[in-house]
């Protein structure tokens, strides 16, 4: 059965996420523009620069589960469409990139010393992000030097 035959009823709706390919082509270039965590590189020590990066982070992440899930859900409406095929191998790119650029964090912020990362933890403008805190402090001696992390990412 071709797509064009399923019922409307029985489609995905991804309207619901973007009205139109150039809308979604537009939020991707936005994705783009602000993936730029390099600026971060190196300020994370205190409470002001780590509540920016997680901001940011968070913002980054927000905006690509949804330029993913269009992608992704485009794609696999059917995958001879090349087009979709494009859409989603660009954002699975802008994915990894993402990650490479993030990796210093981790190693960042395992590296503060015990005093420091405590004090991040009770910081009450880093209370929404208590359980990241607290997951790096968890991993602060199985985290790979910023080298590796970059690595692996």
């Amino acid at each position: 059965m071709e797509r064009k035959e399923v019922p409307e009823l029985y489609k995905w709706r991804v309207t619901d996420v973007f009205a139109s390919d150039e809308a979604w082509e537009k939020a991707f270039a936005e994705l783009e523009n602000i993936l730029d965590f390099a600026k971060y590189r190196g300020t994370l020590n205190c409470a002001e620069n780590v509540l920016a990066y997680f901001k940011a982070e968070e913002a980054f992440s927000l905006a690509a589960m949804r330029v993913y899930l269009y992608a992704h859900l485009r794609h696999d409406e059917d995958v001879r469409v090349t087009k979709y095929n494009s859409y989603l191998a660009k954002v699975i790119s802008l994915l990894t990139r993402a990650s490479a650029e993030t990796a210093f964090a981790t190693p960042e912020l395992t590296a503060l010393d015990e005093e420091t990362l405590s004090a991040l933890s009770a910081d009450a403008r880093l209370k929404d992000y208590d359980y990241v805190l607290a997951r790096i402090k968890a991993s602060k001696k199985y985290t790979l030097s910023e080298r590796e992390e970059i690595i692996l990412a």
